[in-house]
């Protein structure tokens, strides 16, 4: 129970980490008018998973070896292209009842990151007994 509990604070602190990218992303393209909702959402998204699996395989999951790196990979990014157009639905649903855009995305990528912890937890990266990545 301790081991799991201390996974889900490095899970929110890699997750908060995270989020300043793609809020950051988001707010940068829209905001300056480089990039509608949709493609300031996707963009941050490319951004923040390129930067969220390598801090979730190293930080929150403390996985040190390579032998599972490009399977991890593979499954970490099917988990994106599938969670990317679920929080961008989300968002424009939200986007006509919410005061702004910004408060739309935080609250649709908020209800993504339950489902993003458990399915990273669950399928994608997973340790050996011995401590070290599974092959």
């Amino acid at each position: 129970m301790r081991q799991a509990a201390s996974t889900m604070f490095r899970y929110i602190v890699v997750a908060v980490l995270a989020y300043v990218v793609d809020i950051g992303v988001f707010s940068l393209l829209h905001h300056s008018g480089m990039a509608g909702v949709t493609e300031s959402n996707v963009i941050g998204k490319i951004a923040t998973a390129i930067f969220g699996f390598f801090a979730h395989r190293r930080v929150t999951f403390q996985l040190i070896g390579r032998d599972s790196m490009a399977k991890e990979a593979v499954k970490y990014f099917t988990v994106v292209i599938l969670y990317t157009p679920f929080t961008t639905g989300l968002l424009l649903l939200l986007i006509p009842v919410t005061p702004n855009v910004t408060i739309a995305k935080i609250i649709a990528d908020c209800v993504g990151v339950v489902a993003s912890f458990a399915i990273s937890k669950l399928f994608i990266f997973q340790k050996g007994p011995s401590g070290l990545d599974l092959p």
